[in-house]
């Protein structure tokens, strides 16, 4: 509280409307192809490549890789 009894918004207790950090990791993660991810593929990017996993969402062992230009006929092909 400050002097004039209000929160100061820098206490780590003070009430906020943003989404926890958590959430926020999770709605805006850059390596996860959003198109791909709807079509409950894993969709994970290598960010180096740009080449996009196309396994089912929530797969066992590594990612495969396959090029960015394959994605939509792979999804198309569900």
């Amino acid at each position: 509280m400050t002097d004039q009894g209000t929160t100061d918004s820098h206490s780590p207790h003070a009430e906020s409307d943003q989404p926890s950090d958590a959430a926020a990791l999770v709605s805006h993660n850059s390596e996860i192809n959003t198109t791909a991810a709807l079509a409950h593929r894993c969709g994970m990017t290598h960010l180096a490549s740009g080449r996009l996993c196309l396994l089912p969402e929530r797969h066992a062992g590594s990612c495969d890789f396959v090029q960015p230009s394959d994605v939509e006929s792979a999804i198309a092909g569900r």
